[in-house]
C-alpha cells in the first residue's frame, strides 16, 4: 500500500508540475489592408490600372488572410485599432516598404550562393509600428503584388505570331508577397512569395483563398526568408 500510495503521490507531483508550466499564448496578429494592383494589358502591349479589379482582389485577398490568421492555432486574429491619419499613413507606407525589401530579398536570393544564407539574412521595416505593439499586437501580417490580365485581341496578337514561329512574350507578369512583421521590432520573421499567381483567380472570394492557402501552406519554411 505505502508503494501504492507513493506512487500516486509521485503521479500527482507530475500532474501538479505540469499544470503550472506556462503555456505558448497565441500570437496576436493583424491583418494590414493590402496593396495588391490588377492591370490590364492591351494588344498593343500597355498596362492599365483596372480600379474594379483592383478593388475585389484586395477585398478578396484580405477576406482570406484573415481566414487563414484565424484558422491558425498560433495566432489570435485581431481588429484594427482606432488609429490617427498619421499612423494610417505609417501603414501605407510599411506596405510599401515591406514589397521593396520583399522584392530585394528575391533578387538577393537569386544570385549564386547565396540563396542558402536565406535563413541567415535578417531584414526589417524599423520600429515604424511600434504604436501596433502599444496596442497589444505582436505580429502585422501584410500581402502585397500584382497580377496582369490580357484582353483578347492581346492573347490573339501572341497566338498568330507563335503559330508562325515567332517569339512570344508572357501575357502578363504577376506576383503576390506575403509576410509577418514583428511590431515590436519591425523584423520581418517569415516571407514568401508566388511568381506568377497560380491556383485561382484573387478577384474571385474562393479564388484569393486558394491561392493564399497555398502561399501559406509552407510556413514556417519560406521561399524567401524564414527567421529560425
Amino acid at each position: 500500500m505505502r508503494a501504492g500510495h507513493s506512487t500516486i503521490a509521485k503521479l500527482l507531483l507530475v500532474c501538479a508540475a505540469a499544470a503550472s508550466w506556462p503555456l505558448s499564448a497565441a500570437e496576436i496578429a493583424l491583418v494590414l489592408p493590402n496593396s495588391f494592383r490588377a492591370y490590364l494589358l492591351d494588344a498593343a502591349g500597355s498596362h492599365e490600372l483596372v480600379p474594379e479589379w483592383t478593388t475585389q482582389a484586395r477585398i478578396h485577398l484580405h477576406a482570406a488572410m484573415v481566414d487563414i490568421v484565424e484558422r491558425d492555432p498560433q495566432f489570435k486574429a485581431a481588429s484594427m485599432p482606432a488609429l490617427s491619419d498619421e499612423q494610417r499613413a505609417v501603414l501605407e507606407e510599411h506596405v510599401a516598404l515591406f514589397e521593396a525589401n520583399a522584392q530585394a530579398a528575391i533578387e538577393m536570393i537569386r544570385v549564386a550562393g547565396v540563396a542558402h544564407k536565406k535563413h541567415e539574412r535578417a531584414y526589417s521595416l524599423g520600429s515604424g509600428l511600434a504604436f501596433l505593439a502599444a496596442a497589444g499586437i505582436d505580429k502585422a501580417v501584410l500581402v502585397s503584388g500584382s497580377q496582369t490580365w490580357s484582353t483578347r485581341g492581346r492573347v490573339l496578337s501572341r497566338v498568330l505570331p507563335g503559330a508562325l514561329g515567332r517569339h512570344i512574350a508572357p501575357a502578363g507578369a504577376s506576383g503576390l508577397l506575403i509576410g509577418y512583421i514583428d511590431t515590436t521590432s519591425g523584423d520581418i520573421t517569415w516571407m514568401h512569395a508566388m511568381h506568377p499567381v497560380r491556383g485561382g483567380d484573387v478577384r474571385d472570394a474562393d479564388g484569393a483563398v486558394r491561392v493564399l492557402d497555398k502561399l501559406v501552406a509552407q510556413y514556417p519554411d519560406g521561399l524567401i526568408y524564414a527567421q529560425h
